[in-house]
């Protein structure tokens, strides 16, 4: 098993995933703007933008983790408070792109018909 810091002791790190998933948001965003304008929908962004929310949901429980873990009047309270804040709000930009860009998906999907031919001999 390899070692990994929680949250309170590798905070640049975990800001360096969020400048990464925030260039992410970004092509999310750009993407569901274009599905609102009659673009079609690409269902690998959707499913990207999917596993990028999974990603934050899990990153902010292990933040709040961290933040219920520090002693009272400890320094890094605010960082990891900023942090906090900053994964809230890339997690609901990418929610809402998310949300755009897999109904259109799912709504492009080509719909299987099964051919049932004991019935349709009949």
């Amino acid at each position: 098993m390899l070692f990994r810091p929680n949250a309170e002791q590798n905070l640049a790190a975990i800001e360096t995933i969020l400048d990464n998933w925030n260039g992410e948001a970004d092509r999310f965003r750009r993407a569901a703007m274009a599905v609102r304008r009659g673009e079609p929908a690409d269902e690998l962004t959707a499913q990207s933008a999917a596993e990028a929310h999974d990603g934050l949901q899990r990153l902010l429980v292990e933040i709040e983790d961290a933040l219920d873990r520090l002693p009272a009047g400890d320094r890094r309270l605010i960082e990891l408070l900023q942090v906090l804040v900053t994964a809230q709000a890339l997690a609901e930009s990418v929610e809402r792109s998310w949300e755009v860009l897999a109904v259109t998906a799912e709504a492009a999907r080509p719909i299987h018909i099964a051919h049932d031919y004991a019935i349709a001999a009949q």
